[in-house]
């Protein structure tokens, strides 16, 4: 039971440095892309901008959701049966706990920079600028059809954003689902 647990927990911290990669790949590309694109004078190219943030966004929610799963699984499965192995028990119970908010607050800036909360205000920041931009080059084709793109594209991001905010609810969901399978 230790080994499956250890390998579990591994594969959480795994993830969690998975995350923080695409994190840093996510600043790398963006300051790459923004560079270029606002180098140039064609509206359209902002959309490259909602690709990387989308690609890179679905990853780090997936992860995020595998992670989930896993320790779901682990505090069904494992911890429910062992009296020294309860960090994911804990860890569960500190999320949820309403009392949390001092702690919280004091790390408001790295929770933002690490979720999709990012993606989804770089997202906003990239769509006022395809506006913006039309202002210049102004282009009915481009309007409807970039617009759109981006549009939907904040919608995805908007959802990764929900979504990351629900994580502890989802977390109960599969919770309930390993206790059904047991």
């Amino acid at each position: 039971m230790e080994k499956e647990y250890d390998t579990l927990r591994t594969e959480i911290l795994q993830n969690m440095n998975s995350i923080n990669n695409y994190v840093a790949v996510l600043y790398a590309a963006l300051g790459a892309v923004f560079a270029f694109v606002l180098s140039q004078n064609n509206p359209i190219l902002y959309i490259s901008i909602f690709v990387i943030l989308i690609s890179i966004s679905g990853r780090i929610h997936s992860l995020h959701q595998s992670s989930v799963k896993i320790s779901a699984y682990i505090i069904v499965f494992i911890e429910s049966k062992s009296q020294d192995l309860k960090w994911e028990t804990r860890n569960a119970s500190f999320v949820t706990n309403k009392n949390r908010n001092t702690y919280d607050n004091n790390n408001i800036i790295r929770t933002i920079a690490t979720s999709n909360a990012t993606s989804f205000i770089i997202g906003l920041f990239a769509l006022g600028l395809f506006f913006l931009s039309l202002y210049h080059n102004f282009s009915m084709l481009v309007l409807i059809i970039g617009g759109l793109i981006c549009i939907i594209s904040q919608l995805i991001l908007t959802f990764f954003y929900i979504s990351g905010i629900r994580i502890n609810d989802k977390r109960n969901k599969y919770i309930e689902y390993w206790k059904h399978i047991k």
